[in-house]
């Protein structure tokens, strides 16, 4: 058994790799994120659904913490998201201590692309850190400036989980395909209008975002299931968006 975070990040390369070659064919409007072939796709909707409300409710108060206590504002983020999610607030705790976070760092600082220095996240077997990497690697080298090519992701994501559906060498089906899920969501919620969305909230690229919200919802959902993941994948939205490279 291998680290998650590796797998997170090989997902996220498999994807972007392969791209380019469906741009062309995909309309030039925004393409919706459901997959109902993937029996976690609620979680990507959920994922979302928490995004939005902590945007939209928290905004002012997080600036507000920001401007004075980041690392305190980072914890009302993931205190907020964990609430809305039904989930313990443990988790937040457990969850900087897997990324090996020191009692100052922020969130905002990690660096979610150097995914080997994320070395003590729960194990995806090989298979499956493979084609997450993969996925990853894809998102982070293609251009992301189009439509279409937020579109591309998405038809790539969702053709990647219809290869593997039934696949024995997957054996953590809620942490690889909830995964997905939350990295095909996340791409549409990110990626397309940045004046419409969570996009209009977001102070970096959207595609750092969606790479640490793959690094929350994989964790999370070893760490304490689907709702776990859907929790933290929100904070790290939250926690990136509101924040400066």
């Amino acid at each position: 058994m291998k680290n998650l975070a590796i797998i997170i990040a090989t997902l996220l390369a498999l994807i972007l790799s392969s791209c380019t070659e469906v741009i062309d064919p995909i309309i030039n409007t925004p393409l919706q994120p459901a997959n109902s072939l993937n029996d976690f796709d609620y979680m990507g909707d959920q994922h979302n659904e928490a995004v939005q409300y902590l945007l939209d409710n928290f905004s002012d108060e997080i600036a507000a913490r920001q401007a004075t206590n980041p690392l305190g504002a980072e914890a009302f983020i993931f205190q907020e998201a964990l609430k809305y999610a039904k989930v313990d607030s443990v988790y937040y705790m457990e969850f900087r201590h897997l990324l090996d976070m020191g009692s100052d760092d922020l969130f905002a600082r990690k660096n979610f692309f150097d995914i080997k220095k994320l070395s003590q996240i729960p194990p995806y077997n090989p298979f499956e850190r493979l084609q997450l990497q993969l996925v990853i690697d894809d998102v982070t080298q293609m251009p992301h400036s189009t439509t279409k090519e937020v579109n591309a992701i998405i038809t790539k994501i969702i053709a990647l989980e219809s290869k593997y559906l039934n696949n024995e060498d997957i054996e953590n089906d809620a942490a690889f395909f909830g995964t997905l899920s939350v990295m095909r969501h996340s791409v549409f919620l990110w990626g397309h209008n940045p004046n419409t969305g969570g996009a209009q909230y977001a102070s970096r690229p959207w595609w750092q975002i969606v790479l640490g919200d793959c690094i929350g919802a994989g964790v999370g959902t070893l760490l304490g299931g689907p709702a776990t993941g859907v929790g933290l994948g929100a904070a790290v939205s939250g926690a990136l968006a509101t924040s400066e490279e």
